[in-house]
């Protein structure tokens, strides 16, 4: 009995964030996020790749459903952008879910329209990506990433023009 009494007072729960520390880091992630965006309407994939974290650790799901390791997430979305010329993504909306000290949920939903090299757009009415943020040497690092979205709606360049 003493050994257990012994053992449960010496292990100790990590401490948890105050509410000043929880706001830098729901700022620092949001500028990550913001950067990210930034990057995605720039069709800058190193930009948009800086702060996620290439690691075994990482996964990323499609809104196919299919998971993908970095590499092969970085490669697909180096694909994806080819036929594109312009990207502009408006952020809705934003929420955050705090799991742990060093694990944070960041959900941001919007509208993407992309425009083909042609002229002809592509536009998804609701876009939401989740992204698990882990604080990782001091800085906060996406390990995971999933997205969904509403069936694109494909714009001819000639209806574009008539409206």
């Amino acid at each position: 009995m003493t050994v257990i009494t012994f053992v449960s007072c010496t292990s100790k729960e990590p401490k948890q964030m105050t509410a000043q520390e929880l706001d830098g880091a729901k700022k620092e992630i949001k500028n990550i996020s913001d950067q990210m965006l930034a990057a995605i309407d720039k069709l800058d994939l190193d930009a948009f790749f800086k702060d996620f974290s290439n690691s075994s650790e990482f996964l990323f799901i499609g809104t196919d459903g299919k998971s993908y390791d970095f590499q092969s997430y970085v490669d697909i979305s180096n694909e994806y952008i080819k036929p594109f010329s312009a990207s502009r993504f408006i952020l809705n909306k934003s929420d955050f879910r705090v799991l742990s000290n060093d694990l944070m949920l960041y959900i941001i939903s919007g509208t993407w329209d992309l425009t083909f090299t042609t002229g002809d757009q592509m536009k998804f009415d609701t876009y939401t990506i989740n992204c698990l943020f882990k604080k990782i040497e001091n800085q906060w690092k996406v390990i995971f990433l999933q997205e969904s979205a509403s069936p694109a709606v494909e714009i001819p360049k000639a209806v574009k023009e008539e409206k």
